[in-house]
């Protein structure tokens, strides 16, 4: 990468020519740039660039979950404040950009999405919307938080990709003054709740944070509402009050049913209170939910929830079950080490040293050797205490590994679920 390149986010806003005569759509280019800059200001960014049809907005170094919040805040104030029709579109992508005023890669994937036919046909087979949002795929596969709310989208001009639109599905019966004003006051609060969780020592104050957002939002059942819970879960959860995590993502199913990380959450949950059945019936809810809808989610998704379910199949002392979970997250994501990882711990519980060594050299080779030591610091913490971890850490010494920090205690010594 050469000096004044940058990898990040980029969104551009535009207006279809299609919508409205010139001086509506004039109008309406203006309303939008306002609420941009506007959703821009509240949350800490730059102003906009100025595009011939629209703002674009680049965002270096800044968490995908900012960007995600600041979607929302646009589309809160599309619905509410700009009341000149439909038309308005919005493009995010992922990739190189530069200087302000010099056209890079993620800008020039973002113009191009957001002229798109295919997107545009797609659109108009989706429910009536003000603002259409389309994400590039890449941007989908590592930032989309409520994966069930997109829609695939085939591309062919110039040559073949995939695109994702975004339809949330929110109560439309909701009064405006209602569903923008009041979540668009709670979306900051999630965003400071978020970070505050990331650090990993402000949970506390993180909850706090989501109870008064989930205060402020209308109905629990839009994407801010499903955001707000699943954090709140998390919180307690880290804050070892397991039943009031269970609590919060429970009354999330009962508003958003095919949510399916409130469902794996719970799993681990369940594995954590050592009741595998309801682990058991947790994920696979899950994964049943992943993949009547596989166009939503990652293959990573589908083998992390595989994982957890051979770990609670190996509580319940089902061994058969254990192994085809094993068998079939090796089969939904192959370049994954992790089930490899599993299989080598099962493996050393049972004394198989040569069945270790293979499975260990496996896993390790979809590893780059830059990342190996970090990626054994996390899912090898405490493997000490692991029933044949004795055998894992012999291995991997043979193979010139420091064991020495693994064998320190961790918080749960297992082997990793995904």
């Amino acid at each position: 990468m050469r000096p004044g390149q940058t990898m990040g986010l980029c969104l551009v806003a535009g207006v279809g020519e299609a919508h409205g005569h010139l001086p509506e759509r004039i109008l309406r280019r203006a309303g939008l740039t306002q609420v941009v800059e506007a959703a821009c200001a509240r949350s800490g960014l730059r102003p906009p660039e100025y595009l011939p049809d629209g703002v674009c907005l680049t965002v270096a170094d800044r968490s995908a979950a900012d960007v995600r919040d600041l979607v929302r805040d646009i589309c809160g104030a599309v619905r509410t404040e700009i009341r000149t029709g439909g038309g308005f579109r919005l493009a995010l992508t992922a990739g190189l950009i530069l200087p302000p005023g010099v056209a890079g890669q993620a800008l020039a994937e973002a113009v191009r999405l957001l002229d798109s036919p295919e997107v545009r046909s797609a659109s108009r087979r989706l429910p009536p919307s003000p603002l259409t949002v389309v994400v590039s795929d890449t941007l989908f596969h590592d930032a989309a938080a409520s994966p069930a709310d997109f829609h695939r989208v085939r591309l062919t001009r110039g040559h073949a990709a995939v695109a994702w639109l975004y339809a949330p599905d929110l109560p439309e019966s909701v009064s405006a003054a209602t569903s923008a004003g009041t979540g668009r006051t709670a979306l900051p609060l999630i965003r400071r709740a978020r970070r505050m969780i990331a650090k990993g020592d402000q949970d506390g104050p993180a909850l706090h944070l989501l109870e008064r957002a989930l205060r402020l939002l209308p109905a629990p059942d839009g994407s801010s509402g499903e955001t707000a819970l699943l954090l709140l879960g998390d919180c307690h959860a880290r804050l070892g009050q397991a039943e009031a995590a269970a609590q919060s993502w429970r009354y999330l199913l009962r508003h958003r049913s095919l949510c399916w990380p409130a469902y794996q959450r719970l799993g681990h949950l369940e594995l954590g209170r050592a009741r595998p059945d309801l682990a058991v019936a947790y994920l696979s809810a899950a994964l049943r939910i992943t993949r009547a809808h596989p166009d939503a989610v990652t293959d990573g998704t589908q083998c992390a929830l595989l994982l957890g379910l051979c770990r609670a199949y190996e509580q319940l002392g089902d061994d058969r079950a254990a192994d085809a979970s094993l068998n079939d997250a090796a089969d939904a994501d192959p370049p994954n080490p992790l089930p490899f990882v599993a299989r080598a711990c099962r493996a050393a519980a049972h004394g198989d040293v040569q069945a270790v060594r293979q499975l260990l050299a496996t896993a390790l080779l979809r590893v780059s050797r830059e990342q190996r030591t970090e990626f054994l610091r996390k899912h090898f913490q405490g493997v000490g205490s692991w029933k044949g971890g004795d055998l894992i850490v012999g291995v991997l010494s043979e193979n010139g590994f420091d064991t020495t920090a693994l064998n320190q205690p961790a918080n749960i010594p297992r082997p990793p679920a995904g």
